[in-house]
């Protein structure tokens, strides 16, 4: 195919230098087992990266684009101490919220994928990109919690007739930004300091978009638990291994 005539994936990735080991392998191994279908856009968001991260990983992911024929465009996009403030603090950090502020962000951005920094992608994040339609906010994989009352901080907010609705795991996700995009005052709104959230963004999103969400193929995410670790299901085939949790 002629690499004029290929759709462009947008990838957005966050980081600072702490998480930047795991961004550089989830890009890179999300790119590395790419399809060959599609270009790439990708998008660090940085919150705190230093200048030798950035080349490297543009100097990285474009030899991979030359191994793979495809193009890839990387850009940094240094998140101001304005919108950082915006973002609650998670575990010393404000970026496990990042991927909110998308919208506001990237106002003619229509679609794109999320990727967390704490995934070895031996899948490809192209299920997801595939999976995003305009009747779905978000297409994701079913989180080890599975069911919306297993997180406290939204079963507290919604109707016990929900209480058994799916409940997805943010790690990777497709994103339809333009409907993430009309509800983002409420998004903000959610962000504000009376609002807990147990599991951050992940459970303001499974709240703000319950049944909104589009499920994709369990091994395009992976997460492990001591269950899945012990079993080793997923070992001899290709998937996306999400680290998830505060030890990596």
């Amino acid at each position: 195919m002629n690499p004029s005539q290929r759709e462009i994936i947008t990838l957005i990735s966050t980081a600072n230098s702490k998480f930047y080991p795991g961004l550089i392998v989830a890009l890179y191994t999300a790119l590395e087992n790419s399809s060959g279908k599609y270009d790439y856009d990708v998008i660090v968001l940085d919150g705190g990266l230093t200048s030798a991260e950035i080349e490297k990983t543009d100097r990285l992911l474009s030899t991979l684009a030359r191994e793979k024929n495809i193009a890839i465009n990387v850009t940094n996009r240094v998140l101001t101490p304005e919108e950082l403030q915006i973002l609650p603090v998670r575990r010393g950090s404000p970026l496990t919220n990042a991927r909110l502020l998308v919208p506001k962000l990237f106002p003619d951005m229509k679609k794109a994928v999320y990727l967390d920094s704490d995934v070895v992608c031996a899948r490809g994040i192209e299920d997801f990109f595939e999976k995003i339609d305009d009747s779905f906010a978000i297409s994701a994989c079913l989180d080890p919690h599975r069911i919306l009352k297993s997180d406290r901080t939204v079963r507290d907010r919604i109707k016990p007739s929900e209480y058994e609705w799916p409940y997805f795991n943010a790690g990777v996700i497709g994103i339809n930004v333009a409907r993430w995009r009309e509800k983002f005052d409420e998004i903000i709104a959610l962000l504000s300091a009376e609002n807990e959230w147990k599991h951050a963004d992940q459970s303001l999103l499974n709240y703000l978009f319950r049944g909104q969400w589009n499920r994709v193929e369990p091994l395009a995410n992976v997460c492990l638990t001591l269950r899945n670790c012990a079993e080793g299901s997923f070992i001899k085939v290709k998937a996306n291994i999400h680290f998830i949790g505060p030890v990596k």
